[in-house]
């Protein structure tokens, strides 16, 4: 709540609640906490955006354009790359990382350099998402995780079109599915090679 807010970086109350109010006027706020609207899914659940879609906000006075609006595609591995550029800093020497500095994005609004985003549960690669398209293989039923090929009818969402998740289009872009696929494929073999030795 706002004391929380208050510990954390001194603001007042008046101030949180102005910012509060002015997030809540620009949207920022749809699909974040336990009420994604018209995002599918909740918080943890499944590969829809429900379950991952967050506000992002930041502000650096007099470097980082105030009340811009982006909609390229970014996730939280993204940011020490980005603060590493923005500090003038060197990357860690001897690491890979996943994230690509995303700087333009916040300076001039430019498209991600993600061409993909990976999205998980837990140790498990359930969709990818492009700037456009989005294949989710795995979602949450009742409490259980269950796969979702075994249906019959992949899950393929147009996400300019239908950013909740209602309509899969596969059977009218199945070169689109395929090239997904093949993503979503790669991505498990790549994550493979990384789980910790007794993790299944």
């Amino acid at each position: 709540g706002f004391d929380e807010l208050r510990r954390i970086d001194g603001r007042t109350p008046e101030q949180i609640a102005k910012v509060c109010q002015w997030a809540r006027a620009e949207d920022f706020w749809r699909g974040n906490f336990q009420t994604p609207l018209k995002l599918r899914q909740r918080k943890g659940g499944g590969g829809y955006d429900g379950g991952y879609r967050v506000p992002f906000i930041v502000r650096q006075p007099s470097v980082i354009p105030a009340r811009r609006k982006v909609d390229s595609i970014a996730m939280s591995i993204a940011l020490m790359p980005t603060l590493c550029r923005m500090a003038g800093k060197d990357l860690p020497a001897g690491v890979t990382l996943d994230g690509l500095d995303i700087s333009d994005v916040l300076l001039r609004g430019n498209a991600s350099p993600h061409d993909e985003l990976v999205l998980f549960n837990n140790e498990d690669v359930v969709a990818v998402r492009t700037q456009r398209w989005k294949y989710v293989t795995n979602d949450y039923y009742r409490g259980s995780f269950t796969g979702l090929s075994e249906r019959g009818y992949p899950q393929l969402y147009d996400m300019r079109a239908d950013e909740s998740e209602d309509y899969s289009m596969a059977a009218r872009y199945p070169e689109v599915l395929a090239d997904m696929q093949a993503r979503l494929e790669h991505a498990r073999q790549t994550a493979a090679k990384l789980r910790i030795v007794g993790q299944h």
